[in-house]
């Protein structure tokens, strides 16, 4: 029973996805702890679902991570002013967060 609560304590650690500033233009810094080392990947889609950027898709160990977004898609070309959802996905958990482009 004690593993199962130290589990589930691990698992909200690593959902823990915050942005700031939001809303932003044109960085945002996205902030995320891991709970154990593990395969990270945060990517960036648009409203209707569409991947935009990947930030992070590799292993990363124990910590606080930050990763700042410039607004740009995967062909370096910015956005246009919208909503964002950033993804977190780890072995435990999946975690998004809003973000707000305004130009």
């Amino acid at each position: 029973m004690e593993t199962v609560a130290h589990l589930v304590v691990a698992s909200a650690k690593t959902t823990s996805l915050s942005a700031s500033p939001n809303p932003f233009n044109p960085i945002t810094t996205l902030h995320y702890n891991i709970a154990a080392p593990m395969h990270v990947s945060l990517s960036v889609y648009n409203m209707m679902g569409q991947q935009v950027r990947v930030l992070v898709d590799g292993s990363q160990i124990i910590g606080e991570h930050t990763v700042v977004w410039d607004g740009k898609n995967e062909s370096g070309r910015r956005v246009g002013s919208d909503v964002y959802l950033v993804r977190l996905v780890t072995g435990q958990s999946v975690s998004t967060q809003r973000v707000a482009l305004v130009h």
